[in-house]
């Protein structure tokens, strides 16, 4: 078997929006530590927002402190550390608190929506709504998956369901945030340059927003994997 190697990392805090290249990332049991932690959903019903439906959205940048991204977990992260987000035409940049909302309280859930999931999640609160509203032109409101790393809040408030599940057909007895299926997504240099000598005009890698860019491998390779272990450069195959 080929050995490939990981070109590139990268997450994407806000789902929809730019990502951020790291040098390297933790997984944890939802996904790459930070990627997708937080959607834009409809004011009413709380349905998810993507480009797909406002491309402006692809324009919001999400910036993250170099020591939170190099440590790679919360412990990591400074008290009062936070996300700066910022968008073409807003005066001023949205401050997030980067750590978890406090396990204790959950004193602004919201129902939220996604593909086949619905559950709930953290509001981020009005100044976060506000903002993105204005950004993209729509009322919106931001927030932040929650998951086993909560004390899921009680059944009264609507908020036994925190987990997203992965389709148990595929990966059973995982999860994932709020990326569209599956926890990590891997694509293959050699299967996008194979695409693009089909295409008129050439796609980009960050068209398709993978978390794991891999090279060294043949075109669709990948298709064939069921295992992929990941070892450091001159550890041994992988």
């Amino acid at each position: 078997m080929a050995i490939s190697t990981i070109s590139s990392l990268h997450i994407y805090p806000i789902k929809s929006a730019k990502g951020i290249a790291v040098a390297s990332a933790r997984l944890t049991e939802s996904g790459l530590f930070l990627d997708r932690e937080w959607m834009v959903v409809k004011e009413e019903g709380g349905k998810f927002i993507t480009a797909r439906q406002i491309p402006k959205l692809l324009l919001v940048e999400p910036s993250v402190p170099h020591e939170v991204l190099e440590g790679g977990s919360w412990a990591a992260c400074p008290p009062g550390a936070v996300m700066r987000v910022s968008a073409p035409g807003m005066p001023s940049p949205l401050l997030l608190p980067l750590r978890p909302p406090d396990r204790s309280s959950y004193s602004q859930l919201r129902t939220v929506t996604v593909w086949e999931w619905t559950g709930s999640a953290a509001d981020e609160g009005d100044d976060a709504a506000a903002w993105f509203s204005q950004a993209l032109g729509t009322p919106c409101r931001l927030v932040r998956y929650l998951g086993t790393a909560s004390q899921p809040p009680p059944a009264s408030e609507g908020g036994e369901r925190v987990v997203r599940p992965v389709d148990p057909a595929f990966a059973a007895g995982y999860e994932t945030r709020f990326a569209d299926a599956y926890p990590v997504l891997a694509a293959s240099q050699s299967s996008l340059a194979d695409l693009n000598s089909r295409l008129a005009a050439p796609l980009t890698m960050d068209r398709f927003r993978p978390n794991v860019v891999v090279a060294g491998s043949g075109p669709w390779e990948e298709d064939s994997w069921t295992e992929v272990v990941v070892s450091r450069r001159g550890a041994g195959a992988g």
